[in-house]
């Protein structure tokens, strides 16, 4: 029996972007991760609440926030999950913070590495369900 695949949820409002981040996934994930995608942050949240989701990628510009406010609420609402923070701004005082808030990773998406994101988000989801009974 093989692993289970690894549900990552991403939560981006722009489709280019969202778009790009299934082609690496696609590209480097060699079948193992299912994707699901929300465009806002309500819409996340209900997912994050209602499915077994592994992982969030999560755009820090969704309508009507700013800053690290998404974050703090999809940490709130599943603290054990890894949340990997998107930004197209590289600003190292609000990486600092996501980092303190909870955020695995601070990744300015024209800097993505493809394969190294889908490595960061399997070793994240591989080291919590080890550490799960």
């Amino acid at each position: 029996m093989g692993t289970a695949r690894i549900k990552v949820l991403i939560v981006e409002d722009n489709p280019p972007d969202a778009f790009l981040l299934v082609e690496a996934f696609q590209e480097f994930g060699k079948g193992e991760f299912e994707l699901s995608r929300a465009s806002d942050l309500d819409s996340a949240l209900l997912r994050v609440d209602q499915e077994k989701i592994d992982a969030t990628l999560l755009d820090l510009s969704l309508p009507i926030f700013l800053g690290l406010e998404p974050l703090v609420r999809v940490h709130r609402a599943k603290p054990q999950m890894p949340v990997f923070v998107l930004s197209g701004y590289a600003d190292p005082k609000l990486a600092e913070e996501a980092v303190k808030l909870g955020a695995k990773a601070y990744i300015v998406k024209n800097k993505l590495d493809g394969a190294g994101l889908i490595a960061m988000v399997r070793s994240a989801v591989e080291a919590g369900r080890k550490a799960s009974p």
